[in-house]
């Protein structure tokens, strides 16, 4: 149960804000053109929203400039905390090095690329009190029509593979107790951690509710995601089938 000191000053004015803590962390790999207004729209959200905060934003091997955008952001706002992957090890990686720094006991997972609008945690914060996880699903998508076609038969598979039913696992947009993710024993790579944590919460008994979010247009630059990257996230979800 998440906890927040009372004010029990009756003259002191409420500042209390939607939500008491948040660990949110932010998967980058070459988001340049990005991440300038991704970082700063972030910032102002979270400060708007919760009492304590940070950003953990994971440099996931960039070549191009990102790591000099973080730097700058570190340096004049110290609750921008920047982890860096040398050499790049993944989406699943970074994530799992995020969840594994953050301190607070809400964790928020989104992307760097501005698609999704940090206010739709204060909704989700209101779900996560009775779930251990709120999972997103994209009401709208702006992606090709292959991209859709592909998700739409990844989604379909995660019955008979993983024995879960979801609406939109890949969905980059996630709150969770941290209790759920210490609970987690998380080891896959590339892009399957979204598919392993529904995977894993099954048998453990942990509790989750999807919502439906907006998905924006990218704020710049391009998805990492290559066409037809989705057969091979379909033969990777037979090999987590196999480990669990």
């Amino acid at each position: 149960m998440i906890q927040t000191q009372e004010n029990t000053d009756p003259s002191a004015p409420e500042t209390r804000k939607p939500i008491p803590e948040l660990s949110v962390v932010m998967p980058a790999r070459d988001e340049e053109e990005a991440l300038p207004q991704t970082l700063a729209e972030a910032v102002e959200i979270l400060e708007s929203l919760c009492e304590l905060w940070e950003l953990l934003v994971v440099d996931d091997g960039s070549t191009d400039g990102t790591a000099v955008i973080l730097e700058e952001w570190s340096e004049r706002e110290p609750r921008v905390r920047v982890l860096t992957q040398h050499g790049h090890l993944g989406y699943s990686a970074a994530l799992r090095r995020g969840f594994d720094a953050a301190r607070y006991l809400v964790v928020l997972a989104t992307d760097a690329d501005g698609q999704y609008d940090l206010r739709e945690a204060e909704g989700f914060f209101g779900w996560l009190k009775g779930v251990d996880m709120v999972a997103g699903y994209r009401l709208q998508r702006h992606e090709s029509w292959v991209r859709r076609f592909e998700s739409r038969i990844y989604n379909a598979l995660l019955g008979p593979a993983l024995g879960v039913q979801v609406q939109d696992v890949n969905c980059s947009f996630k709150m969770f107790r941290s209790s759920f993710l210490q609970m987690m024993d998380l080891s896959s790579e590339g892009f399957l951690i979204d598919a392993e944590l529904f995977a894993r919460a099954r048998p453990a008994g942990l509790r989750w509710i999807e919502i439906g979010v907006d998905q924006r247009p990218r704020a710049g630059g391009a998805s990492k995601i290559r066409l037809g990257s989705g057969w091979a996230a379909v033969r990777d979800l037979w090999r987590l089938r196999k480990d669990l």
